[in-house]
């Protein structure tokens, strides 16, 4: 029986071979066309590589009339990512949300753990830190719970950067090393590029920038190891930054190459703009300040934290080149925009009470206790709330007002030292001319030249704008000309108008009676300087300075104090 069975079995395991083979390869062909019918197969390709395309997959199935609640939780959670890489950050929060609320997120632990996890990320990003850790605990809870030790330790991660946002280093130890000795004891590639990353800011926020740039660099072999392009680019952003912090420019420019060539290939919007504007900080400190220019003026910009560099690198721009004009104007936007950020920020706080006051627990607990009881928690939550409110907004208007003043010295300093006295004014307006662009008739320029050094002879021998009256028709009659010779040579060598050209001196002889007696009387001063009225001389003076006399004033008096002291 053996002798006839083995040769049997030994004919027949080659074809029992190739049938198996064949119908592995049937049902693997038959398995890969039900993913490619899957929608969501798709959209998590095209995440990282073609965001555009899988926004449009994921809102067309969300348009879908009819779909199951679990269809529709997982379109919002995927649009939330999307947005995440687009940088739209608000809008990620939103889609997070949906996901969330929805029966689906109840019913799904591991599901509501990712959403809960990656809305604590955009709100860290949006700066709403409270409600980031919120949700970041959330996470954890549920991951410990199912016992997922890799989503614990990704919620370390989190909980980690976050406290390196909000400047606590030692904080943000503890959660980064206990992540990163989860991720190495299960030899998780990508959770440990993440630690290493987060730990290279660690570095950096303690000034150690050796360590950091080592770190950055093994993060970075691991990004490319595990193919996630989105986190690498992010790195060499990061790694720019951290060399021109150590004026290794030419290697910061190759980092830099990089990333701005991978963001656009990729389409990675929000990290295209970042790596823009690295470039041009780059630029800045090479002194190439035509370019560094465009590139800012042609960066869009996604969050409050790209604008703010955005707004930064114009400050530094400007102070780059010495145009002391540009400058002022260009800071006092910057303070805009800043006052703009506290308002929205004095909103939202004020919104977020109000909904953690009015939570569904809290009102079954009140609930359940007698109406005496229902009384005093009512006067107690309503004391507390507006007692944090009236702190919040009191703790924002000081930050406001320290704010204020310190741009107000800011102003005050820039007006003194280009201002000094009215001979630095007479000075100024000589050398206009080599500031403006030059448009006009080379040859008009030169028969009225002469006209325009009597009219600056005239104003700084005789003092003509101390008159308070003064017009051009006495200018003129000063200089011996006419006044349509007088307008045009002020028009040609400053682009001014002729009161503006007046009001220079008088801001000029203004400030210096200021500083050489803050406290004197203004309106004296004003009629001093040659102004008809205290009205005008204050709207001028703000118009020149950005200050009030008043204002101005007050300043020069601190200075000297402290000088004194």
């Amino acid at each position: 029986m053996e002798s006839n069975f083995k040769p049997s079995y030994k004919l027949r395991s080659p074809i029992i071979g190739f049938l198996v083979f064949l119908t592995s390869i049937i049902f693997g062909l038959g398995a890969f066309s039900q993913n490619l019918q899957d929608p969501f197969q798709r959209v998590n390709y095209f995440i990282q590589n073609q965001s555009d395309s899988a926004q449009i997959l994921a809102e067309a199935i969300l348009a879908t009339k009819g779909i199951p609640d679990s269809t529709q939780a997982k379109a919002n959670y995927y649009l939330g990512l999307i947005h995440y890489y687009q940088g739209r950050n608000y809008v990620s929060a939103d889609y997070y949300k949906r996901a969330i609320e929805s029966e689906y997120a109840v019913k799904n632990s591991h599901f509501i753990g990712k959403c809960y996890n990656n809305l604590g990320i955009v709100l860290d990003i949006t700066e709403q830190y409270d409600l980031a850790i919120e949700n970041y605990l959330k996470s954890m809870e549920i991951d410990q719970n199912l016992g997922d030790r890799t989503g614990v330790a990704q919620s370390k991660i989190n909980i980690g950067l976050l406290y390196l946002n909000m400047l606590q280093p030692d904080q943000a130890e503890k959660f980064l090393s206990g992540a990163k000795a989860y991720f190495e004891s299960v030899a998780d590639t990508a959770g440990l590029a993440l630690a290493y990353h987060n730990l290279a800011k660690l570095d950096e926020l303690r000034g150690d920038l050796e360590a950091a740039y080592k770190k950055l660099l093994t993060a970075s072999d691991m990004y490319l190891l595990g193919g996630n392009e989105y986190e690498y680019i992010n790195i060499l952003n990061h790694l720019t930054t951290l060399l021109l912090d150590r004026q290794q420019f030419e290697k910061a420019a190759e980092y830099n190459s990089k990333a701005r060539r991978l963001a656009q290939i990729k389409g990675y919007d929000f990290l295209s703009s970042q790596a823009r504007l690295v470039y041009a900080g780059l630029l800045i400190d090479l002194k190439n300040f035509d370019e560094a220019k465009r590139i800012i003026n042609t960066t869009e910009t996604f969050n409050q934290r790209n604008e703010t560099n955005k707004q930064m690198l114009k400050i530094l721009l400007a102070k780059s080149i010495s145009k002391p004009k540009e400058f002022k104007e260009i800071l006092m936007d910057y303070i805009r925009f800043q006052d703009s950020l506290i308002v929205q920020n004095n909103n939202r706080m004020v919104s977020e009470l109000h909904v953690k006051y009015q939570t569904d627990k809290n009102i079954e607990q009140i609930r359940m206790q007698d109406k005496v009881i229902i009384k005093q928690q009512n006067v107690l939550l309503i004391s507390i709330a507006i007692g944090i409110i009236l702190l919040i907004l009191l703790v924002t208007s000081l930050m406001y007002h320290r704010r204020l003043q310190k741009s107000y010295r800011i102003l005050y300093r820039n007006a003194r030292e280009n201002s000094q006295n009215i001979a630095y004014v007479a000075e100024n307006v000589r050398t206009t001319n080599s500031e403006v662009t030059v448009t006009d008739n080379a040859k008009e320029r030169a028969q009225i030249e002469p006209v325009w050094e009597s009219l600056l002879s005239t104003m700084e021998k005789d003092k003509l704008y101390l008159k308070p009256k003064l017009n051009i028709e006495d200018v003129a009659a000063a200089c011996q000309s006419n006044k349509t010779y007088i307008y045009k040579a002020i028009k040609i060598f400053t682009h001014e108008s002729f009161n503006y050209f007046i009001n220079r001196y008088r801001i000029g002889k203004a400030k210096e009676l200021i500083n050489k007696q803050p406290g004197y009387d203004l309106k004296s001063i004003s009629e001093l300087a040659g102004f008809n009225s205290t009205t005008s001389f204050f709207r001028v003076f703000r118009e020149h300075t950005g200050l009030t006399p008043a204002r101005y004033s007050a300043l020069a008096k601190e200075e000297i104090h402290s000088k004194s002291s």
